[in-house]
């Protein structure tokens, strides 16, 4: 992969002369940062382009993917990267190499910044892989919608076997695989050349195949009322992959019931609402609806009811083409106009409802745009206020993110009597928030993100349908007004790193409609002792440094000593969600409250001081999640519920943790805790999803793989050391292995396990990865997570699986290993241990050192065979297997039908000087 940012790589066919703009208009760019970055001054330069423009917009992400080089060599500019700035310093000036090294060194450090669940800057063996995890990255960011796919596909079944058959080919060669048979489209397509194939891509976009169409549209004509039919051309033009509750707000429109319309949709399979809520709808049907659209008016779309496509807007507002026919005119993308546009582009657009635009300046009468609006979207709007002349009493909802606003508007107050929504985030020149006196209806204010912003008006009290107040990252807001202690509808309140709030109002706790208090990053301020009223608190979250700003992901800015929230926090009954992150506890706090917290599922506990932590977490039986990390003095945990997910992390002290005795699957996770060496359990172990030690101490692992060999129930293992515990009856260095299945059918194999040693090479870096067993025989393939690797560190890993996961037939085969990603983590050895039911007539023996031949039913002629006469002196392949790995008692036992003429006495003694010599 060349090494460049992937907005370059995707804008090949554009002005060369432009690419220094992409930066500047792109919302993610995504770095490659491969071993011949460096050597390319264009590549950083574009670095540095990214880089400044991140710091600036403050909305920018960047994505770095680190492609075989060791991100601390990006950081420090060593290795390849030191190489090539000793050539860049001969022939460049120091200004220049200064910001070059600046800006590697700041995509460097976003690796220690990222959360534990980002893997896209992990380097991966193939290009495809590191494509795919690039797009799942930026879709999740995006929030784009995904291509709808039934539940229960109807002949497919087949046809995925064989195509995953090809996939999974371990051959190194290059394979094409095109599926086709789209109506006629796809034989005619069949042979074609590429750039047929993007010609016809592209005119389906603009004109979806006339047949598949028809037969689409039958769905839509079934529609029962104009309605449902306007509101599904507004989803499919507009509102695709938006929020359900934003989408009802914004075309409700007197007696309509927008919510009784989206029911309709979704039982014809035309709208999918998804589990967060938001709308989603399959390409094809999106392609119907707008193709409908374009129908209205096929060579003039500003005859159209709806205005979607960006040149289609384009060329309405250049040439003031719209008529009163134009009910909604929405561009997602920047609008690439230099010159300004004339308010008149919109006189004739009077039944305009939706109005969507990006950086466009409007110059002119502003009285000339629609009366009729009620969603109005222009981020990036350039004037100081919103003009007078602009009429906005049907709005709904008024998003002017990423604006220019120095206030809202020129005077005091505003009548908006239908506004629900008001959104001025990331406006870094507002200082203050507009007069409420004329929002009465308001129900969400968000102003994330407004740096200047430093007083919130006192008439906020008056809105008494205010749902949620989200004033994240407000740096420079001192205080909130007790007015809004008025608000009793109140439901979230996010105030995230407002880190000069200094207090909150003395009746706080009469906001009893509060669920959720997000309060990140502000914690030197004061709690009002009505704190303990909000009996409806369901989520709270405080933290004591702020981790979204900061270019180190643990810079933290300690308050004193908090031992007093704990107080607060033991009447807050409703709480399912707590998250107490370097709040600076110590072991004075009185933390057996915390098990009067009944309904709490999750808990989140950093940076705290304590030694340990109380017995009363015990009692807590809703509790899921307890996650802890970075607390350097604690020593035990108490025992916990049977289904809670324990995740430990950089815990220095602890010397002792107990297993659960649980019904059910549980996680246990302990991660850099290199003090514990005491695992204690009573009992069976039951089912374990996953038990991980990475980074603890080795003594550990011999006491786990003793415990393990005695109850190991199945799941996955991980713990420090560098051996294959010695019950696995195959083993091999390397990162590939044999194994020969039981010769006799009639023996049921029940489990799998494998174990592998994995060493991670990093200096410096710990890495997240996943074990791949590919069976090379069968083209099958099973994947197990690794966790984190310590670096410089070695991992012994085990997981269990059902025989079916890993093959087809009862066979024996050959397996590999493979640790993603590549070449960091490697495989330096592996191991398998078969579990066996055996049928009568085997009583445990099946033969391991001696490749089985070719049986049939339940023959056993493949054992060797001995004359009847002539009793042999000699321990069998299979014997020595049993004596292996069996107590003589056993042995005596599982031989009867299997063993040779000879008396019995005879043969013990045999078998226990056999045992005695081989020092079993």
């Amino acid at each position: 992969m060349e090494a460049r940012c992937l907005w370059v790589l995707f804008s090949q066919g554009m002005d060369v002369r432009r690419l220094p703009e992409l930066p500047r208009s792109s919302r993610i760019s995504v770095v490659v940062l491969s071993r011949n970055y460096a050597n390319s001054s264009w590549c950083l330069q574009e670095l540095s382009e990214i880089m400044e423009c991140r710091n600036k917009s403050l909305v920018q992400m960047v994505l770095p993917v680190f492609y075989n080089v060791d991100p601390s060599d990006v950081r420090k500019q060593t290795g390849c990267f030191g190489e090539a700035f000793t050539k860049h310093e001969e022939d460049r000036d120091k200004e220049t190499v200064a910001r070059w090294r600046a800006a590697l060194t700041e995509v460097g450090n976003i690796v220690r910044i990222v959360t534990f669940a980002l893997i896209v800057f992990i380097i991966f063996s193939t290009e495809a892989k590191i494509v795919k995890e690039i797009a799942l990255r930026i879709c999740n960011e995006l929030n784009n919608t995904y291509l709808d796919v039934a539940k229960h596909p109807v002949g497919l079944r087949s046809r995925m076997i064989d195509v995953n058959d090809d996939l999974n080919d371990p051959s190194d060669d290059v394979r094409f695989i095109v599926i086709w048979g789209m109506g006629v489209l796809g034989s005619h397509l069949l042979e074609r050349s590429v750039e047929h194939w993007k010609s016809v891509h592209h005119q389906l976009g603009r004109n979806p195949h006339r047949d598949i169409q028809q037969k689409l549209e039958i769905s839509y004509h079934a529609l029962g009322s104009e309605d449902e039919k306007k509101l599904f051309l507004d989803i499919a033009c507009f509102f695709v992959g938006g929020d359900k509750n934003l989408v009802v707000k914004v075309l409700e429109v007197g007696d309509l019931c927008v919510g009784l319309g989206l029911d309709v949709l979704c039982r014809r399979s035309l709208v999918k609402i998804t589990s967060n809520n938001k709308l989603e709808m399959h390409d094809m049907i999106r392609d119907m609806g707008r193709a409908i659209v374009r129908r209205e008016s096929p060579h003039n779309p500003g005859k159209r009811s709806r205005l979607f496509y960006q040149n289609d807007i384009l060329a309405t507002v250049r040439n003031h083409s719209g008529t009163e026919q134009v009910e909604g005119l929405v561009s997602n993308d920047y609008l690439e106009l230099a010159e300004k546009v004339d308010a008149k582009a919109f006189e004739r657009m009077r039944q305009l409802r939706l109005l969507k635009l990006n950086d466009l300046h409007v110059d002119g009468d502003y009285g000339l745009i629609s009366k009729e609006l009620k969603w109005l979207s222009w981020h990036g709007f350039p004037l100081d206020f919103l003009p007078e002349e602009l009429c906005m009493r049907n709005l709904v909802v008024l998003d002017m993110q990423y604006s220019k606003l120095r206030s809202t508007w020129k005077t005091n107050s505003k009548k908006m009597p239908c506004l629900k929504v008001l959104n001025l985030s990331y406006s870094h020149f507002l200082t203050m928030t507009p007069d409420f006196s004329g929002l009465l209806k308001l129900e969400e204010l968000i102003m994330e993100d407004c740096t200047e912003l430093k007083e919130i008006d006192r008439s906020i009290g008056c809105l008494e349908e205010l749902l949620l107040v989200n004033l994240k990252d407000c740096k420079k807001l001192k205080s909130i007004p007790d007015s809004i202690c008025k608000v009793r509808s109140l439901q979230i309140l996010n105030i995230q790193g407002c880190s000069s709030l200094m207090r909150l109002p003395d009746d706080f706790g009469n906001l009893e409609s509060l669920t959720e208090l997000l309060a990140d990053g502000a914690l030197t301020m004061q709690y009002p002792l009505s704190f303990t009223n909000l009996k409806n608190l369901a989520k709270l979250s405080l933290c004591g440094y702020n981790r979204w700003r900061s270019s180190s992901f643990f810079a933290l800015e300690v308050p004193k000593e908090n031992n007093w929230l704990i107080a607060s926090l033991c009447g807050l009954r409703s709480l399912t969600e707590l998250q107490l992150i370097n709040c600076n506890i110590s072991d004075d706090a009185n933390l057996e409250c915390i098990g009067s917290l009944k309904n709490l599922t999750r808990f989140n506990l950093w940076g705290s001081h304590l030694r340990c932590l109380p017995g009363s977490i015990s009692s807590l039986s809703n509790l899921d999640f307890l996650e802890i990390c970075h607390c350097p003095k604690l020593e035990s945990l108490p025992d916990l519920s049977q289904k809670t997910f324990l995740s430990v992390f950089d815990c220095q002290s602890l010397r002792r943790i107990s297993l659960p005795n649980s019904q059910v699957r549980t996680i246990m996770a302990l991660v850099g805790c290199p003090g514990l060496t005491e695992i204690s359990h009573s009992g069976v172990l039951n089912p374990i999803f996953l038990l991980s030690f990475n980074g603890c101490n080795e003594q550990l692992s011999v006491k786990l793989n003793e415990l393990i060999l005695k109850f190991w129930p199945g799941g996955v293992l991980s713990v420090s050391g560098s051996n294959i515990p010695e019950w696995f009856e195959y083993q091999s260095t390397g990162d590939s292995i044999s194994f020969q299945l039981p010769a006799c059918h009639s023996c049921k194999l029940n489990e799998i396990y494998v174990a592998y040693v994995i060493r991670n090479v990093l200096d410096e870096e710990g890495t997240f990865g996943y074990s791949r067993l590919f069976n090379l025989t069968r083209g099958k393939c099973i994947h197990s997570s690794v966790g984190l690797i310590h670096p410089g560190t070695k991992n012994s890993n085990i997981f269990s699986m059902a025989p079916e996961e890993i093959m087809e037939v009862y066979e024996g085969i050959k397996v590999r290993l493979d640790v993603e990603p590549h070449p960091h983590l490697i495989t330096t050895a592996i191991g398998i241990h078969l579990e066996v039911e055996e049928c009568p007539s085997c009583s445990g023996i099946y033969i391991d050192d001696v490749e089985a031949g070719s049986s049939d039913g339940d023959s056993h002629d493949e054992y060797p065979q001995e004359t009847e006469n002539e009793p042999t002196t000699e321990i069998t392949a299979g014997e020595q297997w049993l004596l292996r790995y069996c107590p003589l008692k056993q042995v005596r036992v599982s031989m009867g039908a299997a063993r040779r003429p000879g008396s019995e006495e005879t043969w013990t003694k045999r078998a226990t000087s056999q045992k005695e010599s081989a020092g079993t």
